[in-house]
């Protein structure tokens, strides 16, 4: 589990993970003083192991050192988890059961539960009958997700040169690339949260978004060109079906954000190191405050 300035409810879904797990490794990105009291809280959970980094790496960047730390034990799975999912009771039996009974299992490297949020309809959607099906799909967000620890070591972990967003779909895409499957388990579901929610009207229609902070737009954007560098000969499908979300977060970023001068801003500096292949943790977020900024970094 990565932690980033953790709140109250980190302690509730970290619970939830070690009444599951032997062994539960949370690396924290860094969170500074203010938020020690929820860090040692965390900490006191039994079978909890916590990891202080003292700057945010990122997240590929702590991934890979949780990943490290279970692999000592030679484990064969790893689960990954974001400090704002939880998962209900059952979530380690059945997808241990769900990945057993999957068909094409001997070459299954990741697998990975139905996302549930606040502001998706889906959420809505009562939880399927189905037993331990395994379903194919070309990519999947990381957290909640269970992971074969050898085929982390084949493709050699997360890419800590993207820092955030879409660390999770280049890890996908490697994976697939070297011969491997990824699944989803549609009979777990676990609870995450995808941004904050936040209602917009649009012409007649009123909507729900994800809401980002401004600075965010910028790893969305420069990231997604970098992928699409990379993986437009291998995974051509992937590369066209997100061009879609591109150009429609393009347009929240535009027109549905409340700072929207902003976000485009670093929406096109992002597209602009995107395509000169610019890598690492170039945006920073300050420390919390009134009114935070990010700071550009000038480190390719």
């Amino acid at each position: 589990m990565v932690t980033y300035r953790p709140s109250e409810e980190a302690r509730a879904c970290a619970e939830a993970v070690a009444a599951q797990f032997p062994r539960v490794v949370i690396v924290d990105n860094g969170s500074g003083p203010r938020h020690e009291a929820v860090l040692q809280k965390l900490e006191a959970l039994p079978g909890i192991e916590l990891l202080r980094l003292d700057a945010n790496r990122g997240i590929a960047a702590a991934l890979n050192i949780g990943i490290r730390r279970l692999q000592t034990r030679q484990v064969r799975w790893v689960a990954l988890f974001d400090q704002d999912t939880w998962i209900p009771r059952d979530y380690l039996n059945d997808m241990l059961r769900t990945w057993e009974l999957c068909p094409w299992s001997s070459r299954l490297a990741l697998l990975s539960p139905v996302h549930e949020s606040e502001n998706r309809e889906d959420s809505k959607v009562p939880l399927s009958s189905s037993s331990a099906v395994c379903e194919p799909v070309a990519s999947a967000i990381s957290s909640g997700a269970l992971v074969l620890a050898e085929a982390m070591t084949a493709v050699g972990g997360f890419d800590e040169s993207l820092f955030i967003d879409y660390v999770d779909f280049d890890f996908c895409l490697r994976l697939r690339r070297a011969g491997y499957r990824l699944g989803r388990a549609p009979c777990v579901r676990v609870r995450h949260n995808l941004g904050r929610a936040r209602p917009v009207r649009l012409g007649p229609w009123n909507l729900t978004i994800r809401s980002h902070q401004p600075w965010r737009y910028y790893y969305i954007f420069r990231n997604r060109i970098l992928l699409y560098r990379r993986y437009w000969c291998s995974a051509p499908g992937w590369c066209v079906h997100d061009l879609f979300w591109f150009v429609l977060d393009g347009i929240k970023a535009g027109c549905l954000e409340s700072g929207r001068r902003e976000c485009v801003s670093w929406a096109l500096r992002g597209i602009r190191d995107g395509l000169l292949g610019r890598r690492g943790a170039r945006v920073l977020p300050s420390a919390p405050g009134n009114a935070p900024e990010p700071r550009l970094e000038s480190r390719h």
